[in-house]
C-alpha cells in the first residue's frame, strides 16, 4: 500500500539498528560498496576496449552506426549505467548518514563494564566514519533502593558509568530506568518517551 507521507510529517525518523558489530559493517557499508563499484566500472571498461579491439578485428568491415547497435554494446551499456545508478545510491546515502545535521546516532547500552567497552570501540568507528554521535543512552538503569542487592547491583552500574565517562568525555549521557513492563505497546512507548529529553 503506498503512502502519501514524506519525511517532512515528521519531526524524527528512529531507525533501530543491530547490534554494534553488525551496525559498524553497516555503517561502513556504503563506502565499501562505492570502492566496489568503481572497481567493477573499471573492469568493465577494460573488458568493454578489449570486447571493441576483438570486434574490430573480426567485423572490420562493419560501419560505425551498425556497431553502436551490437547487442554486446547495448548490454556493456546497460550495465554500466546500473553500476553508476548503484554508486550514485551509495553516494547518497553515505552523505545522509555523515550529515550532522539531519542525522545522528545515538549508542544505547546497559551500565555494565562489557558493554561500556564496547560501546565506546563503536563509538571511536562511527566518528572515524564521519557519523555524528549524538549521545548515549544507559537503558534499564537499576533504581536507588535500601534493597541489598539493589543497592550492590546500582554500586556495580555506578562504576560502568564512570568507566563510560573517561572512555567517552563530553559524550552527553541518558539514563533510562528501569520499567516494570515491557515497551512494546504505543502507551508504553509514550512513557518511555517522557524519560528522554525533549527537542527544542
Amino acid at each position: 500500500m503506498e503512502s502519501t507521507e514524506s519525511a517532512l510529517d515528521y519531526a524524527h525518523i528512529i531507525f533501530d539498528t543491530a547490534p554494534s558489530g553488525h551496525t559498524s559493517r553497516l555503517m561502513a557499508l556504503p563506502e565499501l560498496m562505492a570502492a566496489y563499484t568503481d572497481g567493477l566500472l573499471a573492469r568493465r571498461e577494460k573488458s568493454d576496449k578489449f570486447g571493441a579491439v576483438v570486434r574490430g578485428m573480426t567485423s572490420a568491415e562493419k560501419s560505425v552506426s551498425a556497431s553502436s547497435m551490437d547487442p554486446v554494446d547495448r548490454r556493456n551499456q546497460e550495465i554500466r549505467s546500473t553500476l553508476l545508478r548503484r554508486r550514485h545510491r551509495f553516494e547518497h546515502l553515505r552523505s545522509a548518514l555523515t550529515s550532522a545535521s539531519t542525522t545522528s546516532f545515538y549508542l544505547v547500552l546497559t551500565a555494565d563494564r562489557t558493554p561500556v567497552l564496547e560501546t565506546a570501540e563503536f563509538c571511536a568507528d562511527l566518528q572515524v566514519s564521519g557519523v555524528h554521535v549524538g549521545g548515549i543512552l544507559v537503558n534499564r538503569r537499576t533504581p536507588i533502593s535500601q534493597d541489598g542487592f539493589l543497592a550492590q547491583r546500582r554500586a556495580a552500574e555506578d562504576e560502568a558509568l564512570a568507566l563510560l565517562a573517561h572512555k567517552l568525555p563530553g559524550q552527553p549521557v541518558m539514563e533510562i530506568p528501569w520499567l516494570p513492563y515491557e515497551a512494546s505497546t504505543p502507551q508504553a512507548l509514550e512513557a518511555l518517551a517522557e524519560c528522554l529529553p525533549q527537542s527544542s
